[in-house]
């Protein structure tokens, strides 16, 4: 029983050393890849944007004294 358990395991890390090396030759700095990194970016510049903004607009608007 314990040499299943041991042929399972090397099973797995077989199988997650192929899925990184599929990851990084197939996937990692594709033109895909940085597509999505850039939309994330300016996807966090502007919620960081609105928020100041909001943060702004309750200051001088008076019902927040934050």
């Amino acid at each position: 029983m314990e040499e299943l358990g041991k042929q399972i395991d090397k099973l797995s890390n077989q199988l997650t050393d192929l899925r990184m090396e599929i990851w990084t030759k197939h996937t990692l700095f594709t033109w895909q890849w940085w597509m999505l990194l850039i939309a994330c970016i300016i996807m966090l510049v502007l919620f960081i944007v609105c928020i100041k903004k909001e943060k702004r607009l309750l200051k001088y608007d008076g019902t927040n004294d934050t």
